[in-house]
């Protein structure tokens, strides 16, 4: 590890062992960088910096790869602790998302095992070590990948084996079943055929008798990926839409590459040659900022920002983007700056950067939203912000919609999603199920008139198995609270959004009978979404983002309360 002193922050360096050895070590040296500099997705390492302190080819013969620094390993986090369901649901759902990227490139790891799977102290999980990685068409080369994470399609399609393969693949089969007659003929080795005839039958494990006491959907989903025929086995993609990772489940969310061509890679050269290629390659990483930007490395990304804001502090990051602190030099005063990831990369995520970005342009005013036609979608405790003069505002657009949009539940956090959203989803989970029933608790049960409004039938189905349970008495609950505040409280936490009061009718309530002034509750303009729902090709939603920053000369930077 190294302290960065331009950027402030440690990073992990890594030194190549004679990466021009030979033929074989120059091109995998090569395909080694290239793949670092195609990689940019939180799960899997990036390339920071790359350098030699060589200042010809002829003395060019080592090479340094800066990355992002991880704690430890996975390998030796479990040596070390035993793991809890909902640690393994959150590193598997990274592992997988990682993966789904990879493997879109066309990539395949081929060393995939705990140790080359880094984790920080915020359980923040990225895949590690490209050294051996191949395109998904080349030839499957065993002995490269560590004995025990071997799959089993690489053995069974080996030449020669020792007594320590034969006796891992037999251990395979010890689990995953004697292999069908079909996947047999799949099989390119005549040996590794005739060894699998000359065995007795076995059938496949019950994991569920296995791994008793385990989480049933997390059993189902291993019993998916343990199959032994390639291609029945679920893909990484299909995997992150399995009920196990329900709560973090975002298509949205788990974006693919772009496909890596490696034709470069397998061209014929010398090793000075390829010496060359792997110079010119980390000078390409490593392009000088526009004029009047500088880079820094902030939550683990490299941002690009104008000269004008200086001294970046990380201050937080969601799904859909990271924020900075920063000091604006010509006004003196502070702001926060928002990165919004991949903001191009489909038409969907096009689509909702110019929202954000419209939004953010509309709203004038310290707080107002609702009378402007917009549900802000994420309210909670994290997207409002409060200075040292307990002045408030409402952070983070980028999942607000137009009041008749429809409700989209999942983009929601959900210990903040309204009930509505929740009743009106048609898939659930148990924890969706359980959420609602403590609402309810607190709520009472619907009236059949709300039950007839509802769009789902198995929400209605739901509620209705459900015993009949009576509002809570807030006064009795709240015993020492102000009463006004109680009443206010009561007039919210109504199950039916017709009922529920709204946030002008709550302004007038007695509660806020001391800081209400009608004259100072502005109304916005309505907001014309009209825009925001064209059907767009990709490089249009960019022009028309393009247009909006150049004609506002807004760089998405507000004002930090």
């Amino acid at each position: 590890s190294a302290y960065d002193t331009k950027t402030r922050q440690k990073v992990a360096v890594k030194k190549l062992s004679r990466p021009f050895q030979s033929l074989i070590h120059a091109r995998r040296t090569y395909r080694e960088l290239r793949l670092l500099k195609h990689m940019k997705h939180e799960n899997v390492i990036g390339l920071l910096d790359v350098f030699t302190p060589a200042a010809s080819i002829e003395n060019f013969n080592e090479v340094y790869l800066v990355t992002n620094l991880m704690g430890a390993d996975l390998n030796n986090i479990v040596k070390c602790q035993k793991l809890t369901d909902d640690h393994i649901q959150f590193l598997i759902y990274q592992l997988l998302r990682g993966l789904k990227y990879i493997h879109s490139a066309g990539i395949i790891h081929r060393d995939l095992k705990p140790s080359n799977l880094a984790v920080n102290e915020d359980c923040e999980l990225r895949i590690l070590d490209f050294g051996l990685a191949r395109q998904t068409d080349d030839e499957m080369t065993g002995y490269v990948a560590t004995r025990w994470y071997r799959a089993p399609e690489i053995m069974l399609n080996w030449m020669h084996y020792n007594q320590t393969d034969i006796d891992q693949l037999k251990r395979i089969m010890e689990v995953v079943g004697t292999p069908s007659s079909e996947l047999l003929k799949k099989i390119s080795s005549e040996h590794a055929r005739k060894y699998i005839e000359s065995l007795p039958y076995m059938p496949q494990q019950d994991l569920k008798v296995v791994f008793r006491g385990a989480n049933p959907l997390a059993v189902d989903l291993l019993e998916k990926m343990l199959i032994l025929d390639s291609d029945k086995r679920i893909t990484a993609s299909e995997a992150l839409a399995h009920p196990y990772f329900a709560q973090y489940h975002d298509p949205e969310d788990e974006p693919e590459a772009e496909m890596y061509d490696e034709s470069i890679e397998n061209k014929e050269r010398v090793i000075d040659e390829w010496k060359g290629q792997s110079g010119e390659e980390g000078e390409a990483a490593m392009t000088a900022p526009r004029k009047g930007f500088y880079r820094q490395d902030i939550t683990k990304t490299v941002w690009e920002v104008r000269e004008r804001y200086r001294e970046l502090q990380a201050v937080g990051s969601g799904a859909y983007g990271a924020v900075c602190s920063a000091i604006d030099q010509k006004s003196g005063s502070k702001v926060a700056i928002k990165k919004l990831y991949r903001p191009f990369q489909s038409e969907l995520f096009a689509k909702r950067a110019y929202r954000e970005l419209r939004l953010l342009k509309h709203m004038k005013h310290e707080n107002y939203i609702h009378s402007s036609g917009i549900i802000h979608r994420d309210l909670k405790p994290g997207n409002l912000a409060v200075n040292e003069d307990c002045e408030l505002k409402i952070l983070d657009f980028g999942l607000a919609r137009h009041t008749d949009s429809e409700m989209t539940g999942y983009v929601v956090t959900r210990w903040y999603r309204a009930p509505e959203v929740i009743l009106n989803w048609m898939h659930y989970t148990q924890t969706d199920l359980d959420q609602l029933t403590e609402i309810m608790k607190v709520t009472g049960t619907p009236t059949q008139d709300f039950v007839q409004k509802l769009q789902s039938q198995d929400a209605k189905n739901y509620i209705k198995s459900l015993p009949q349970v009576q509002k809570k008495d807030f006064a009795a609950i709240l015993k020492n609270a102000n009463a006004s505040a109680v009443n206010l409280l009561e007039k919210m936490l109504v199950l039916d959004p017709e009922k529920r009061i709204t946030a002008s009718e709550a302004l007038a309530h007695s509660y806020f009978e001391t800081i209400h002034d009608p004259e100072e509750e502005n109304k916005a303009e309505k907001y014309d979404d009209t825009f925001d729902n064209m059907d767009l090709p990709l490089d249009e939603w960019k022009c028309m983002f393009g247009i909006v920053v150049l004609n506002s000369s807004l760089l998405m930077v507000m004002r930090l309360v």
